[in-house]
Order: structure tokens, then sequence, then C-alpha cells
């Protein structure tokens, strides 16, 4: 009977995910036209739109950092899906948000314990923990299926980010990712000064740091990035004065919208009753960047403003 039932499980995931990509197809030939290779962040530049980022994907309908995810994630047209690395024993990035496989897959270890034939015995669990057919994808086969297709930030590879580019420059996507770290802009100018001219970078500010407004200054002045992603526990003049700073400078502003401590007490699940008090709030104060755990009901919402990206 378990035999069974986990096989009707695995055929059903399975004809799921065959029509995810057909409608996947789909809906790229309408979002980018028949010639996909050229997405790049240069496609969103104008600011007049919201740009709608899928945390983890679609975690909601398939297993967070997971292939299939991604192919929802473009189905329902996001414009960028975000992902989380980690590097195993043998030097191989996967797709993996904890330090370790155990809450999101079938086995248990850290990731940097274990090599990639290792993970590849294990299946994805999905958002209730049950076992499904898929497996921990590489960063190489997330950069493929994305080619052209979605833009993605790539959560956790700062430390990363000399040995990921080369990946990049192999699957003709380093115009389609952007990388992010809290370090202060000196930090990084140092570290990765010669790659800033080459790949996208957006630093993260905490409006814990009493110096989170200077360290926005200092970023615009220094490096001038395509977007600063700000997180903050409650709106205050602080905030309201990085905010300022970014739309003077013509950078994008990305808020979460995952749980109300990241966005001044606004979420997503605020946002399915009165998503005005929540997406119009942040919208009328200049964000154009929003991560989110609904990316179809923000979809919807900037739908009915005409703020969706073309």
């Amino acid at each position: 009977m378990i035999k069974q039932c986990a096989q009707q499980m695995g055929l059903a995931w399975a004809a799921a995910f065959a029509r995810l990509l057909c409608v996947a197809a789909i809906a790229t030939f309408h979002a980018y036209g028949a010639e996909t290779d050229g997405l790049t962040w240069r496609d969103h530049a104008s600011r007049e739109s919201v740009l709608v980022v899928a945390h983890r994907a679609d975690w909601r309908n398939f297993p967070e950092n997971s292939l299939p995810g991604i192919e929802s994630a473009i189905a329902f047209g996001v414009d960028m899906a975000e992902i989380d690395l980690h590097r195993t024993k043998d030097g191989h990035f996967v797709l993996m948000h904890d330090e370790t496989v155990d809450r999101t897959t079938t086995g248990n270890g850290k990731v940097a314990d274990l090599t990639l034939s290792q993970i590849r015995m294990l299946r994805l669990r999905d958002g209730l923990g049950m076992p499904t057919p898929f497996t921990v994808p590489t960063l190489r086969e997330a950069l493929e299926a994305a080619h052209g297709r979605v833009l993605l930030n790539l959560d956790k590879s700062y430390p990363f980010l000399q040995e990921i580019v080369p990946i990049l420059d192999e699957t003709s996507t380093k115009g389609q990712v952007v990388f992010k770290g809290t370090a202060p802009v000196h930090e990084v100018l140092k570290r990765y000064g010669d790659l800033l001219g080459t790949v996208a970078y957006m630093p993260v500010i905490r409006f814990k740091d009493r110096e989170a407004v200077e360290r926005t200054r200092e970023w615009l002045e220094s490096a001038k990035p395509p977007a600063i992603e700000f997180v903050f526990s409650e709106w205050s003049e602080e905030v309201r004065t990085a905010f300022a700073l970014c739309r003077e400078a013509d950078v994008r502003i990305w808020v979460n919208t995952l749980w109300p401590q990241l966005a001044g007490g606004l979420s997503d699940d605020l946002a399915l009753s009165n998503p005005d008090e929540v997406y119009g709030t942040l919208l009328d104060r200049g964000v154009t960047m929003l991560q989110t755990d609904r990316p179809r009901e923000l979809k919807a919402y900037l739908a009915r403003r005409a703020l969706l990206s073309p």
C-alpha cells in the first residue's frame, strides 16, 4: 500500500510538472518574445514599474529552492526568483536555504559535509514536510532553467562571488543575476571591486544599525547599485530619509513583505485582507521591488494599479 501511494504521488507530481512546463513555455514566449537570450536587468530599467520577486521561488506549490518551483514562478510571470546557495563538500553549489538538509529533504547533515552525489540521493520535501520526487538542484541547473526567462537573486552567495561568476559566464546568465550582502561598501569594493562593473550587486541595509542612513549614502555615492534592500521593523524618519535618497539617485528600493518584522509591520498575510494597507502603502513610499511569499496576489494587485513590469 505504501509503495502504491508513493507511486501514485510520483505520477501526480509528474503530471503537474508536465502541465507546468507547457504553461511556463507559453508565458516565457509572451513575456519576452521568441528571442529570450538577452533578458537582463536592463530590461527592467524603468522605475515606473514594480518588480515582483518570488521568495524561494514558488514554495507554496512546489518544494522551496526547486526547479519546479522556479518553473512555476516563471509560469505566472514573476520578474525574479530568489534562491539560496550552499557549497557541498566537493565544491558544488546547490540550492538550499539552511546549512543542513534536515528540514527540506529526506536526509540529514550539513551541506558542507555532504558530496553532491550524496545530496543527489535525497528527495525534497514540500511545505508540509512530505517527500516529493524532486531532487536538490545545482546552481548551474537553476541558471540553465532561468536562462532568458527570469531574473535570479542569489541569496547567501556573498562569500562565493569569485567562484560563481565563471558559472554565470558559462551559462550566459551574468546579466540576469543579482548578488547581495550586508557588508559595508568599502569592504565590498576591496573584496570584489573588480567584479562590480560586470555583475549586479545589491547591498542590504538593516535599520537596527544606527548608521543605516549613512551606509545608504556611502553606497549611493561610491557604487550606485541597481537596488538597495531595506529591512526595518518600524517606519521611522531614518527609513524615510534612506528611501528619499534612493529615489533621488534613481535606485530601486527593495522591501520584503514575508513577515511584519521586515517591513515596518506590513506583510503578505496582512495584505490578504487589506492589500492597499500593505502593498499600497509601500508603493506610495517609493518601493519598486517587493519580495513576496504571495506573488500571485501581489501581481493581481499591481495589475489593478497598472504597475506591472512590461
